[in-house]
């Protein structure tokens, strides 16, 4: 089955500075990507490709099997698109940006249009600048949702939001997605809600991809482990899949993918340990076990 949006080997320099390298990555129809990483990871830059606002110095990138880069293609018709501050003419009521633009998309669902008006409670005759933050995120997912796309990009859409505000906008998507299943790529600094909406994950860090997962694999099959040493003794085997680990005198904590018995046991028997323990930890802390890891290579 080919990939509602199929990122192969994407590399983007800006000079001398590798945003990202030799990237690929994967999205079905249906499934939502919580795209992960620090600042400067190459999140944005990514999404920008994906959206054709930029283009990569190697690599490409399909929807629906068809390259973005293709001059004015029609692919773009299949992108729905909200940036973390939407860019709307302030002066304008809502209704004068929906009727705007509408204009620009020949397979413009009106009648979608209207229930998503009714749904986010958008008062039609106010202009942009009276609109709160959540407002005005919620009329950017209107307005990228309307021409039924099949692909929606999210980038940090969320950020500044209050927890009332990003808990409604959470449950906006929800809806959005269960109404017309497109392919979703989410990138976003707040984890919760990543877990509530993604089925995959994928962690980026300096521009590199440390992981793409189904979150709940992620989860089943990554785990840490807390190792304690005989006195005097120094961990002489890493286990295979190694993510990160920390001495602390004769604590050894110890994060590893694909966990299986057979690492446990090796952990044990090949480094003079008195002890060993599975810590229960989320999503949260294996993110940033990654990082870590990927940080001190």
């Amino acid at each position: 089955m080919t990939a509602a949006i199929s990122i192969f080997n994407v590399t983007k320099r800006f000079g001398s500075h590798v945003a990202l390298d030799d990237v690929s990555i994967d999205v079905k129809s249906g499934s939502v990507l919580g795209l992960l990483g620090p600042n400067g990871a190459g999140k944005s830059t990514l999404l920008k490709l994906v959206v054709n606002l930029l283009r990569p110095n190697a690599g490409q990138i399909t929807i629906l099997g068809r390259s973005v880069f293709e001059g004015a293609s029609p692919i773009k018709s299949e992108i729905g698109y909200v940036a973390e501050e939407p860019r709307l003419y302030p002066w304008m009521t809502v209704k004068e940006v929906i009727s705007f633009t509408s204009g620009f998309f020949a397979n413009w669902d009106t009648g979608f249009q209207e229930l998503l008006r009714d749904t986010y409670s958008l008062p039609m005759t106010k202009k942009v600048r009276q609109l709160s933050k959540g407002m005005r995120a919620k009329l950017g997912l209107l307005l990228a949702l309307s021409h039924r796309p099949s692909v929606l990009i999210l980038d940090e859409p969320m950020s500044g939001l209050d927890p009332v505000a990003r808990d409604d906008f959470v449950g906006d998507i929800l809806d959005a997605i269960a109404l017309q299943c497109p392919a979703v790529i989410l990138s976003s600094h707040l984890l919760a809600d990543v877990q509530r909406i993604a089925t995959e994950i994928a962690i980026l860090c300096n521009g590199r991809l440390l992981a793409k997962q189904p979150i709940d694999k992620l989860l089943q099959t990554t785990r840490r482990i807390r190792v304690i040493l005989e006195d005097g003794r120094l961990p002489t085997t890493r286990p295979g899949g190694l993510i990160w680990e920390c001495l602390d005198r004769r604590e050894w904590l110890v994060t590893i993918g694909e966990f299986t018995n057979q690492k446990l046991d090796e952990l044990k028997n090949c480094n003079h340990a008195s002890s060993v323990e599975i810590l229960e930890v989320g999503l949260e802390d294996l993110y940033k076990d990654f990082i870590r890891g990927a940080q001190f290579e």
